[in-house]
């Protein structure tokens, strides 16, 4: 079912679901988990771009450049390669954030 732009539908649903959960209705979604909601007259557009942005000026990349790979291919990797890092908690934080942005842009461009 389809609610398209049918607030009639629209509010019995939110009025039917509110009766199963505590829940509010505040309006239309603009941001929510890092990704941003923007209604155009095609429908509605997802973004990560103030995640990512915001990302970046976390870990200071903000003017890095891209390319095309990170590792030389075929490259091994070892957990006793390297030295230490010296703050693991940031660095966790960093991976997670992208495991984070990389497991919701995939789920947005599912064909």
């Amino acid at each position: 079912m389809t609610t398209e732009n049918n607030s009639t539908i629209i509010s019995q649903f939110i009025e039917k679901f509110g009766t199963q959960f505590s829940m509010k209705d505040l309006s239309s979604l603009h941001y929510f988990l890092g990704v941003e909601a923007n209604y155009t007259n095609g429908g509605l557009y997802l973004s990560q771009t103030k995640c990512i942005t915001n990302f970046l000026l976390r870990t200071q990349f903000q003017d890095a450049k891209p390319i095309n790979y990170l590792v030389p291919v075929g490259r091994k990797l070892s957990c006793y390669d390297g030295d230490l890092l010296p703050d693991a908690p940031m660095y966790r934080s960093i991976v997670g954030a992208l495991q984070y942005i990389t497991f919701t842009r995939q789920i947005f461009h599912l064909p």
